[in-house]
């Protein structure tokens, strides 16, 4: 008995010693598996470092002064300039290769694998990126990099037949521009029961031949965009319209963002009364300047400002009135189609309106020197700007009415010697403000329009003409429901509009731009081909 417990003792040591060895086999193999993935994960840390950073150094080449359109020109760039980057960071000294897929520096197409020399290390740069996925992000405008780590040698995963693992990262980059608004409408929306908006028409384009041509710039609404009737809307490459409802009223074109919130007023500053000289009914004519003042302005009027063909500067004296700055509260009209109003240099305040008949309406039109601005109460009748059918509208136009290559009046300047414009930070400058109605205070931007606002209320801008249109800088009418429309002849340029709503209308094209510098666009990164996206095919060309 005794040999053979003894046997059987010496048996389950035995498989003690079996089960202790292997087992630490095993523990020294998950150890070794864990060396092996820190080694994979300092690996793709590092290489998380430097496709992100070269992806943003691409796409900071995806932009031009004055434009977001974006080019074969930029896109080789913007593939150099990471590869580059790349080239620094892997192999430091080293020329940008040449690569099968994607050719040599500057790159003309998109590079796929391409093998960095003397090094295990493959890069794709795409530009643009196939995949761009956070919200305000531009495909056009976005660049892709991903680097490959051929054959990183493992140590303890041989044991499973692995003796190196390919290690990848990939990142997007993008610029993203904050809007800069040609239009903006600033009534908030009015929700419906069935989940649409009531206001879903801030911003209304209808009718045969009627365009909102946008140039340089992008639209922006508290609501929505409406397209109607044969009516069209237009903008650059690059540019959107930015709306506040979750859903569109058109079918884009134009391309579309949406806004987290609604867009603010931006509380363009009033200019003061204080100092100006008013007139009424009974002194009216003392704001027509004299015949031999007005003689002078007559000659300062570029020949491009015609009336029935007749330029201006070469009309009649009798056909021709120059008003002076001030206070008016007598409406100001015209009835005449051989006529012309000529406003001089300076502030207005027309409390009973504007009515134009068949005359034209100037002012502004020295270049570079200060021209007009117009201030209107809000009103629905008796102190509205009512362009009628008036042949000409041109207010600061300078020498660039009718002529792109011209040069427009600088802002007004107020009876307190200060300029007439905007107040928002603009570079290189403020805009100058051609256009204000003063504000309803009961009609407020916040998330729904408020009960208290009147909308029937308020129509003081009527800018309708049949004839030529141009309205330089920014119209600020932040309460107002702004009518545009013109027949078919119809042309126009109306700077930037800042409205409570805008209806286009009549077979009018309407030119509009934002009127100060667009600035550049901000770099990030986006989240495609990282976190849960980082699986994404699309990402590893």
């Amino acid at each position: 008995m005794r040999r053979l417990r003894e046997r059987l003792s010496d048996k389950a040591e035995g498989q003690v010693l079996v089960i202790v060895a292997v087992g630490f086999i095993v523990l020294l193999g998950f150890a070794g598996l864990v060396i092996d993935i820190g080694m994979a994960d300092s690996t793709q840390r590092y290489e998380r470092s430097i496709v992100d950073a070269s992806s943003l150094a691409g796409a900071q080449q995806l932009q031009l002064a004055g434009t977001r359109q974006v080019g074969a020109a930029q896109y080789a760039d913007a593939r150099t300039v990471a590869m580059q980057n790349l080239v620094n960071e892997v192999a430091p000294g080293a020329s940008t290769p040449a690569c099968t897929t994607g050719g040599s520096a500057p790159y003309p197409a998109d590079v796929v694998r391409c093998a960095i020399p003397n090094t295990p290390y493959r890069v794709s740069i795409r530009a643009p990126s196939p995949v761009c996925i956070s919200a305000g992000c531009d495909i056009s405008r976005s660049v892709l990099v991903s680097v490959t780590r051929l054959n990183l040698p493992t140590i303890f995963a041989r044991l499973f037949g692995q003796s190196g693992w390919d290690v990848s990262q990939a990142a997007v980059a993008g610029l993203h521009n904050i809007g800069k608004y040609a239009v903006i409408t600033l009534r908030p929306p009015k929700p419906q029961k069935n989940g649409s908006d009531a206001n879903f028409d801030d911003i209304s384009v209808k009718g045969t031949n009627t365009l909102l041509q946008v140039i340089a710039g992008d639209i922006g609404t508290n609501t929505n965009l409406n397209v109607t009737g044969g009516g069209a809307v237009t903008l650059d490459i690059g540019f959107d319209v930015h709306h506040f409802d979750t859903y569109l009223a058109w079918t884009p074109p134009p391309t579309e963002e949406v806004l987290p919130t609604t867009i603010a007023d931006p509380n363009y500053a009033y200019p003061t009364r204080t100092g100006a000289p008013t007139y009424s009914a009974a002194n009216l004519s003392d704001a027509r300047d004299s015949a031999a003042n007005c003689a002078l302005q007559q000659l300062k009027v570029p020949l491009q400002y015609t009336v029935g063909g007749t330029p201006i500067k070469t009309m009649l004296a009798t056909n021709v009135s120059c008003y002076k700055p001030g206070i008016y509260t007598q409406q100001l009209s015209n009835a005449h189609n051989n006529e012309a109003i000529l406003l001089e240099p300076g502030l207005y305040f027309f409390d009973a309106g504007v009515k134009l008949g068949v005359g034209a309406f100037v002012g502004g039109y020295e270049a570079g020197n200060p021209g007009v601005a117009l201030v209107f109460n809000e009103c629905n009748s008796g102190c509205v700007f009512d362009g009628n059918n008036s042949p000409v509208i041109a207010l600061n136009g300078g020498t660039k009415f009718n002529n792109a290559n011209g040069q427009e009046a600088t802002a007004a300047v107020g009876f307190d010697s200060q300029p007439v414009q905007t107040n928002a930070g603009f570079k290189p400058s403020e805009i100058p403000i051609t256009l204000l109605v003063e504000k309803d205070p009961n009609c407020v931007v916040a998330d729904e329009e408020p009960g208290s606002c009147n909308d029937n209320a308020n129509n003081t801008l009527n800018i309708a003409g049949n004839g030529a249109l141009y309205l330089a800088g920014a119209q600020y009418a932040p309460t107002d429901n702004i009518k545009i429309s013109g027949g078919s002849a119809g042309t126009g340029y109306v700077g930037q509009i800042v409205g409570w709503t805008v209806t286009y209308s009549g077979g009018s094209t309407i030119k509009q731009t934002f009127p100060a510098n667009l600035g550049v666009g901000v770099l990030r990164l986006d989240a495609s081909c990282s976190g849960t996206d980082s699986h994404n095919a699309s990402c590893y060309p």
